[in-house]
């Protein structure tokens, strides 16, 4: 999953992935597993029970990956409400819940109409087909299953099953490898050197977090920032009405999100809704990207100001703030190591 929207974001952008760089067999892979998983299981039939499911989608992982030297497949375990995914991935359970409870409710209705009429449903069926691999998923278990397998397919896999969110464990170690394979943006907002993404089909591309800064002409931090703002899988829907298009130009001009809140002007503000949750789920999720615990990157202020539309700038200079800044993110300490 990851931020919403982020690819098209960057493509809107003028961001192009390498899709011409030749990714050698000796080449260090890291494999976000889950999405994999989910990929090639959607074409397994649906009749196939659970050995058979998890026999099928190891052999072709295996399949894929078994020209190179060094691959680690990663896979996510279970996360409680401690967890910063917890709410997205309750939300996911619940979506995948809804999807099941409409393959049923649509299986019903054809073998209703079947028996009625008996007419020629195939289009109905291939949609139910299809409705029902979607809602099938992969659970926990099978996931499990598949790594399993997949340990002892080639001795040049290498398997970790986390504890939580294999993301955490993929950006700890993203440094020791050549690329990390995922559909996940947030890896590359985490800050990894080249993400495979599409890896085996037409949309195949890599994509290189220093292009990406200069393309956009932000820092690490700054597009960290863009993201929780915009809402990813740690802030949810992030500043309510301010997707990734609204907030990258403001964080351009207001440097951060913490001179953002206190400095934009109605107008520049529009219809956004900043949530008090919005300033837990901010630190948490810049704490993940940056692989802290302990820093608070924004301050919830007492009282935002709010500059006039026909401030000019010299007007705007003498405005007193209603709050002085000083609560900026510590982070900002460490600027120069991280850029």
């Amino acid at each position: 999953m990851g931020v919403k929207d982020f690819y098209r974001w960057l493509e809107h952008a003028g961001y192009v992935p390498d899709t011409e760089e030749f990714v050698y067999s000796s080449s260090r892979l890291i494999v976000d597993t889950k999405s994999l998983m989910y990929r090639f299981g959607y074409g397994v039939a649906i009749d196939k029970t659970t050995e058979e499911f998890c026999n099928t989608v190891a052999a072709l992982i295996q399949d894929f990956f078994e020209q190179f030297e060094h691959v680690t497949f990663v896979n996510d375990g279970q996360i409680d409400n401690s967890h910063p995914k917890f709410l997205t991935s309750l939300q996911r359970s619940q979506q995948l819940e809804q999807s099941r409870k409409r393959a049923h409710d649509m299986s019903a209705q054809l073998a209703q109409e079947l028996l009625e009429n008996g007419t020629n449903q195939d289009e109905k069926l291939e949609r139910l087909d299809k409705l029902e691999r979607a809602a099938r998923g992969v659970s926990f278990e099978k996931s499990k299953m598949i790594l399993k397998i997949l340990e002892h397919a080639h001795p040049n896999f290498q398997c970790v099953q986390c504890d939580a969110e294999a993301d955490d464990y993929i950006l700890l170690h993203h440094n020791e490898y050549d690329y990390v394979i995922s559909e996940d943006s947030d890896f590359i907002v985490g800050g990894v050197n080249k993400l495979l993404r599409g890896i085996g089909t037409k949309k195949q591309g890599i994509y290189k977090i220093q292009d990406i800064l200069q393309k956009l002409q932000l820092t690490l931090l700054q597009l960290q920032e863009i993201a929780s703002i915009a809402g990813n899988d740690y802030t949810m829907k992030g500043i309510e009405n301010m997707g990734l298009a609204k907030a990258y130009p403001l964080i351009q001009k207001y440097g951060s999100c913490q001179t953002m809140l206190f400095k934009w002007t109605p107008k520049e503000r529009g219809r956004a809704v900043v949530s008090p949750l919005f300033f837990e789920r901010f630190n948490l999720s810049m704490n993940v990207y940056q692989k802290t615990t302990d820093v608070i990157y924004l301050h919830e202020p007492i009282k935002l100001h709010i500059q006039d539309d026909d401030d000019d700038e010299k007007k705007a200079k003498k405005t007193p703030l209603e709050q002085p800044i000083q609560e900026f993110y510590s982070i900002f300490k460490k600027q120069k190591k991280i850029n």
